[in-house]
């Protein structure tokens, strides 16, 4: 599931808070790997499929609160399973997909008789971060970017 609420709210906010939504997305993904071990030391295709795995499960299955929780988590889940991994960086653009209006029709589409979405066409978000070691510590960046 997904959601995004308690956010700053201002006059020219449209967004409305969401405790359930439909979290689509086309996920990219690129990952730096340290090779001061010596690249015959490290796991390559390991690695590949762990943080392939990692990215489908946590996606699939986090409870998130907003996009840039759930970049976080994975890239968190992968850098702890994965000292050779030096940073995550995922592209997560935002497919919104709100409620049709069935009231025309007479029927209901709201509250817990939800069941028809519609994606939004126009413009949605292209959410990205950065998630890499420092010291002991995961470092995160997040660029928010718009496209039309």
């Amino acid at each position: 599931g997904s959601s995004f609420t308690n956010f700053h709210h201002c006059e020219n906010t449209t967004l409305q808070d969401a405790d359930d939504r439909i979290f689509s997305t086309t996920v990219k993904a690129h990952y730096n790997i340290d090779t001061s071990i010596g690249v015959e030391n490290i796991p390559f295709d390991r690695i590949f499929e762990g943080v392939r795995k990692t990215t489908l499960d946590v996606f699939a299955h986090d409870d998130s609160a907003s996009v840039q929780a759930t970049m976080y988590r994975m890239a968190e889940l992968i850098l702890k399973r994965f000292p050779e991994v030096r940073d995550v960086y995922y592209a997560l653009p935002n497919s919104h997909h709100f409620t049709t209006n069935l009231a025309p029709f007479n029927l209901p589409n709201a509250g817990q008789e939800m069941a028809i979405f519609s994606p939004v066409t126009d413009f949605s978000s292209y959410i990205t971060a950065t998630i890499g070691r420092r010291g002991n510590k995961f470092q995160f960046s997040s660029v928010p970017a718009f496209s039309d």
